[in-house]
């Protein structure tokens, strides 16, 4: 079985590279009644965040304690709850009307519940 780091290099490289979503974006800004500015940097951020980490995960087990909690803490939150202001987009986020949005958010919560055991298997072996 691979180990977890390598679980999340797999998958970082293989589903959470390419273009940002924009055009899905652009198409939620349309159909949301009261469109956010911050919506499109918010979700940048939180890819960003999460590719970060997940771009290699070994580098990790190098970390002091306080910041290896720190980065457990950011990734512990899944987008809408990390931002709770932009909770109307989320209904419109689906594989049928924003498909690779969709994708980006799937593997965002694939790549986050990995390196959620990740931080508590290095916490814990610390």
């Amino acid at each position: 079985m691979n180990s977890i780091e390598e679980q999340i290099e797999a998958l970082n490289r293989a589903s959470f590279g390419g273009p940002f979503p924009y055009q899905d974006c652009r198409h939620l800004t349309h159909q949301v009644k009261t469109p956010d500015d911050e919506f499109v940097p918010c979700l940048d951020l939180y890819f960003g965040d999460i590719e970060g980490l997940s771009s290699s995960p070994s580098r990790l087990w190098h970390l002091s304690r306080e910041r290896l909690l720190e980065m457990e803490r950011l990734v512990s939150r899944s987008f809408f709850e990390r931002y709770p202001h932009l909770e109307p987009y989320r209904p419109y986020i689906s594989s049928e009307n924003t498909p690779e949005l969709q994708r980006y958010m799937v593997v965002a919560e694939e790549l986050r519940a990995l390196l959620l055991r990740l931080f508590k298997q290095i916490i814990g072996a610390g």
